[in-house]
């Protein structure tokens, strides 16, 4: 084929051409040579000479598209609309998707046999965006698109706007029949998905507002619809069960919407379906989910607080009130623990009962409160902030002593220094943990006073288990709160250290002299 402009007799070659398009766009057999040779016209009708011809097969190319489509509508169709046939492949949604599947596919190879057509006329026509607001041009170059542009657009307007109402009525119906448990088999639902996708994918082209149609045409229709379904599900529900039963109900209603809604819905459409179904089942009956809360964080009913969290996370605020109870409902305990504490050991009973609140409200967060792997802060806050209270209190002692938690936690960790019976392993362990009781503390300065009196004593009197221990417990400290709050202590450390160096050599030199 030679590549030279040449003129060439539109009307003939148009009408070879003509054929072939109509053969491509009903995906009939089309012979390779037969296809080669079109390829060629198209390239010799966009470089005639003396003028090219692109212009004119554009707009011949636009009037057959649309008399296709408009022949599709009338006889493949629109009739289904009025059928009483029981036959399903006689449905709209059936012939709707049959004619879509079959035509966009045409349009794909058609794209690509007008492909010297869109890459050397329209896309050098195309407009950047000042040009198209200021220059002087007709409407017709602004307009123009590539040719698997306008097929779709064609669809779009001759198609989906003649019976975009019926289809979306008779969509939503085969979704509401899915919610209401009637069997849809795969062929159903690969109908009802094609026509949705088919609303997509007809502006799929474009850079912005590629979903619009989609949005305006489908999806606003269907939440709406889909938000009374389940205001009216919600109803149902409340009149029979209690507030566990409740939650149960929803979160089942909620994980079964989720399926539908990607075995149906273009993905962008998920999170709002979610989101309405939320509104209509959590958010408008909220009151009636706080009605038991109380009851459930005093018992601690682990699934039903990890429904509630379920339930209440997505809604603005409305872990407020759970966090409060919860938050309640530690502190209480920590200061009943702490209540009852007697005798000579209480430091121990102390630091080891706030222990126990502690480890257990933190693997109870852990289980309940988390998505995932992340366990939500909002609730580790709550037990930083409960803890904090209950440790802070001043503590009576007996008729009249008063006593405040750092010297508690200072005698404690005192009480596993000195020399004992328990292995090292065991006190470092417990050294350990009461850094998590010290980290709530807010007078840390009496800490550190109570702290540096009981290590003077046992250095000076030799009373500590090990200077490795002593050490690693000062570390534990400097990680906590910084060197500044250890200086003191390592000074004090380092002195006894000097002192037993010094001894040493003294001792040495009476030897030798």
């Amino acid at each position: 084929m030679s590549l030279k402009p040449k003129r060439v007799n539109f009307d003939q070659t148009w009408e070879e051409l003509k054929e072939t398009v109509k053969e491509v766009v009903t995906l009939s057999n089309v012979k390779r040579d037969i296809w080669n040779n079109r390829f060629g016209d198209v390239y010799s009708i966009c470089v005639a000479y003396p003028e090219p011809l692109a212009d004119k097969l554009y707009s011949e190319t636009k009037n057959l598209l649309e008399s296709h489509v408009e022949n599709m509508l009338v006889t493949k169709v629109a009739a289904a609309i009025h059928s009483q046939s029981s036959d399903v492949t006689e449905s709209l949604l059936w012939r709707y998707y049959e004619a879509w599947s079959e035509y966009s596919r045409g349009i794909g190879y058609l794209n690509f046999l007008y492909m010297y057509l869109n890459m050397q006329h329209i896309k050098k026509k195309k407009l950047s965006e000042p040009e198209t607001l200021y220059a002087s041009v007709s409407s017709d170059i602004q307009e123009q698109m590539e040719i698997g542009e306008l097929g779709l657009d064609i669809w779009r307007v001759k198609m989906i706007e003649s019976l975009g109402e019926e289809l979306v009525k008779q969509v939503l119906d085969g979704i509401k029949a899915d919610r209401m448990g009637t069997e849809t088999n795969s062929r159903n639902v690969e109908v009802i998905h094609g026509v949705i996708q088919s609303f997509v994918l007809v502006q799929d082209y474009r850079k912005k507002g590629n979903l619009k149609l989609y949005q305006d045409l489908f999806e606003k229709p269907m939440l709406t619809t889909s938000g009374e379904y389940y205001r009216s599900e919600a109803v149902k529900i409340l009149q029979k069960c209690s507030v566990s039963k409740y939650m149960e109900e929803v979160i089942k209603k909620l994980d079964d919407e989720r399926r539908r809604a990607e075995k149906f819905l273009h993905h962008s459409s998920i999170m709002k379906l979610r989101k309405e179904c939320q509104e209509r089942m959590v958010t408008d009956h909220i009151d009636f989910l706080y009605s038991e809360c109380k009851e459930m964080v005093a018992q601690e009913r682990r699934e039903d607080l990890k429904n509630m969290y379920i339930l209440l996370k997505p809604v603005p605020d409305g872990l407020k009130q759970l966090i409060l109870i919860f938050l309640d409902h530690i502190k209480n305990e920590g200061n009943e623990t702490i209540s009852t504490l007697k005798g000579d050991n209480i430091h121990i009973q102390f630091v080891e009962n706030m222990l126990q609140v502690y480890q257990k409200y933190e693997e109870l967060i852990s289980d309940t409160f988390s998505s995932g792997h992340s366990v939500d802060p909002l609730f580790l806050s709550a037990l930083d902030k409960a803890c904090a209270s209950v440790i802070n209190t001043t503590i009576r002692i007996g008729e009249r002593q008063m006593c405040r938690s750092a010297e508690l936690v200072a005698r404690y960790c005192d009480s596993l220094l000195k020399k004992s019976k328990s292995t090292e392993s065991e006190i470092d362990t417990k050294l350990t943990k009461s850094i998590t009781i010290f980290k709530y503390i807010e007078d840390k300065d009496v800490y550190q006073k109570f702290y540096s009196r009981m290590l003077a004593k046992r250095l000076i009197h030799e009373q500590s288990l090990s200077m490795d221990a002593e050490e690693a417990m000062i570390n534990r400290l400097k990680q906590a709160c910084g060197y500044e709050f250890t200086n003191k202590l390592h000074r004090m450390f380092t002195d006894i250290s000097v002192s037993a160096d010094l001894n040493n050599k003294f001792s040495v030199y009476l030897k030798e002299n």
